[in-house]
């Protein structure tokens, strides 16, 4: 039987290659194979789009503020150039930055979970299937598979 499980590289990964081994079973027995995602990292391209979207709310909400800054120089001092100028660019600061802060942070909760980093194969006899699961699960394992294998 194969057993197969897909984890993240942290301390329970070699938490669980320890159990195994402890357990019983022998090291040639078992297979870890990091996963690599791509030239982009796990992000798939990600980062440019929360770039992209920052950008345009911080265009639109520039926009707005400059057609109230605009109204409101024609009322003040320095007069409606300077006050919409002002006022465009503090607005696209803020957008962009609020937008920013929002997609980091939505990225950096999303990211980690969205693809295992390593698989663990680990060849074992039928009888043992359940309890290395079990000894899988425990550790952190984000899916479990076995099969049976033809010899």
């Amino acid at each position: 039987m194969l057993i197969m499980a897909a984890f993240h590289l942290s301390l329970e990964l070699e938490e669980a290659l320890l159990v195994l081994e402890r357990d019983g079973v022998e090291r040639r027995g078992i297979m870890v194979v990091p996963l690599y995602t791509g030239p982009e990292g796990d992000s798939g391209g990600w980062k440019s789009d929360w770039v992209q979207a920052s950008f345009e709310s911080g265009m639109a909400l520039g926009t707005a503020s400059a057609v109230v800054g605009i109204s409101q120089g024609f009322i003040r001092e320095w007069g409606p150039l300077i006050w919409g100028l002002i006022t465009a660019l503090s607005g696209f600061a803020i957008g962009f930055g609020l937008c920013a802060l929002f997609h980091y942070r939505l990225w950096r909760r999303l990211t980690p979970g969205r693809h295992p980093e390593a698989m663990i194969i680990v060849r074992c006899n039928p009888e043992e299937v359940d309890r290395l699961r079990t000894v899988l699960w425990r550790h952190g394992a984000l899916s479990v598979g076995s099969v049976a294998k033809d010899e």
